[in-house]
């Protein structure tokens, strides 16, 4: 089974950052696919 991600960012940098670490922390073993959205 594969997992998909999808995050909207919003002019956050950082905290966009930190997600990404975050997740990508979490799925180790998992095989996802990570979309990240620019909401501007």
């Amino acid at each position: 089974m594969k997992l998909s991600i999808v995050i909207v960012n919003y002019n956050v940098k950082f905290f966009l950052e930190q997600c990404l670490i975050s997740v990508f922390h979490a799925l180790k073993g998992i095989e996802a696919e990570v979309f990240v959205v620019d909401n501007d």
